[in-house]
């Protein structure tokens, strides 16, 4: 296995563990507002934080592989891979299951690596 997959492992794991933290202590300190409204919130830090789990350590394996430069059409791409995802998986109606949680997490991580795969490729 190479380590560029190892990277993307961690990153997944990473931003899945990021996510379902951030959420829960959100839950403890938003008393004040509606359920409709904490569950909006929840979601958008939620995924928000996820994303940060993605970025925390695309940027160190790109700064291992001295590809800097990368970093910040890596970081639109995992954004868009995010709400692609995002929208496949509410097409697909997947609103009470834990996949409205995975699939979007791995649209970010499948975005942010797009362009490492395409350049190991090109290689």
């Amino acid at each position: 296995m190479s380590k560029t997959y190892i990277y993307i492992v961690l990153e997944f794991i990473l931003s899945v563990v990021l996510s379902i933290l951030s959420a829960y202590l959100f839950s403890l300190f938003d008393n004040n507002s509606s359920l409709n409204d904490g569950i909006f919130y929840g979601l958008l830090i939620l995924y928000g934080s996820s994303l940060s789990g993605v970025w925390l350590i695309g940027y160190l394996h790109l700064k291992k592989a001295k590809r800097l430069k990368d970093l910040v059409s890596a970081i639109i791409l995992s954004i868009l891979g995010l709400i692609a995802f995002l929208t496949i998986s509410i097409a697909i109606d997947y609103s009470g299951s834990i996949l409205l949680i995975i699939l979007p997490i791995a649209g970010a991580v499948l975005g942010f690596n797009s362009t490492n795969l395409i350049f190991q490729k090109t290689k």
